[in-house]
């Protein structure tokens, strides 16, 4: 499936064509899971020059495994140890007996801007890859002919999220392959999480079948 005309860049290449097009001051809020595209992604950032940039992360704890706390501060771990200002947002209350990814989705980007609104952030920052990117395209794609369907484009570097924030991709045009290559070389491990093997997941289903016939990008 062809996503673009652009070969796909280096996790350093896509940091600096990001730095090169911000304003400064900027402050930039990196939304961190542990997982190796978000911590590529803030590490990346941590290795260029930061004049007139602040970076600050935030992990977003769904509170839906009895691991995610102990995740969390391990992210936070992490930061301090490349001396990045680091704060955890949970996700209180009930939640859904089904939808349940969602209305995780959306907690995620709401504790994001609240996040955000606290440290006064410029922008926010997520690791979505051109993995992902292929992935989403290729589930529009099956949706087609669905009456609400998404349509066929996929995720953009840029949205403005609950009408306030803007959110950036960096990472839109970069393998995770190559970001998980960064992260060895750094000697840096990453968390796995379960969910991502859940077999009832369409994005799971969509990555293992794109796995046996790659997309042509």
């Amino acid at each position: 499936m062809q996503t673009g005309t652009q070969p796909p860049i280096s996790p350093d290449e896509a940091i600096r064509s990001l730095l090169a097009r911000l304003a400064r001051p900027v402050r930039l809020l990196v939304a961190v899971s542990g997982g190796s595209d978000s911590l590529g992604l803030l590490l990346s950032l941590a290795r260029h020059p930061h004049e007139g940039i602040t970076l600050l992360a935030v992990t977003v704890d769904h509170g839906l495994r009895e691991a995610s706390a102990q995740e969390a501060a391990e992210v936070s771990r992490i930061c301090q140890g490349v001396g990045i200002p680091h704060a955890t947002k949970t996700w209180l209350g009930d939640k859904p007996a089904t939808g349940v990814a969602a209305a995780a989705r959306e907690a995620r980007y709401r504790l994001l801007c609240e996040a955000a609104d606290e440290v006064r952030a410029t922008a926010i920052l997520t690791g979505h890859t051109l993995d992902d990117q292929i992935e989403t395209v290729t589930m529009r794609a099956a949706r087609a002919s669905e009456p609400d369907a998404p349509g066929l484009a996929g995720m953009a570097e840029a949205v403005l999220l609950h009408r306030r924030h803007w959110l950036l991709r960096p990472f839109l045009r970069t393998r995770r392959e190559e970001i998980r290559i960064f992260l060895n070389r750094l000697g840096q491990d990453w968390l796995e999480d379960p969910s991502n093997a859940d077999r009832r997941s369409e994005r799971l289903r969509t990555r293992l079948a794109l796995a046996e016939k790659p997309a042509v990008l």
